[in-house]
């Protein structure tokens, strides 16, 4: 082998172990996404949206685009307190949302226009759990249930068939 073909070799496979550990990554996030609406269904632009991650009591904001919408693209799973403030409009407050690992959670909210100083706590019933984005099907399977299964072998994507929606395909080797 000459050394060009050995230089491609590395660089090849340092490429490829590159992308399955960003891969790898990104299914340990979650996301959140949303859009901000006044009372009769009016978009909010440039509204001040708060997240603060309950456990470690971490904050990061970002603005709602003209479309009303926003997104936090990579949270750690956890309990999150969401915060809407725009001008004019009674600050809105969404708490707990339940993230968990690789979940793109959805919370809408509603702003109602302000008469005096005031601020509206809703609960997070209004947070979706469905994956109204896309038609992944995921779901977490706890350390318990793990634990206490009778798995066949520990072949690991039998845990897929407790997922409602899931299949597994079996081939045979040739």
């Amino acid at each position: 082998m000459n050394s060009r073909s050995l230089r491609y070799l590395v660089t090849a496979s340092g490429f490829l172990a590159f992308i399955g550990l960003a891969m790898n990554c990104a299914a340990q996030n979650a996301s959140l996404t949303g859009v901000v609406k006044d009372a009769q269904g009016g978009i909010v632009p440039n509204t001040v949206i708060s997240l603060v991650d309950l456990g470690k009591q971490v904050a990061v904001k970002t603005l709602t685009n003209q479309t009303g919408s926003y997104e936090f693209l990579t949270l750690r799973p956890g309990k999150y307190e969401l915060k809407a403030e725009a001008a004019g409009f009674q600050i809105s407050t969404v708490s707990p949302i339940d993230l968990e690992v690789d979940q793109r959670g959805r919370a809408d909210i509603v702003l109602s226009v302000t008469g005096a100083a005031a601020s509206i706590e809703v609960s997070a019933a209004g947070v979706s759990a469905v994956d109204t984005e896309s038609s992944y099907i995921g779901d977490v399977i706890g350390s318990k249930t793990i634990s206490e299964i009778p798995l066949n072998g520990r072949f690991f994507l039998d845990l897929a068939v407790l997922v409602p929606g899931s299949v597994v395909q079996r081939q045979a080797l040739p």
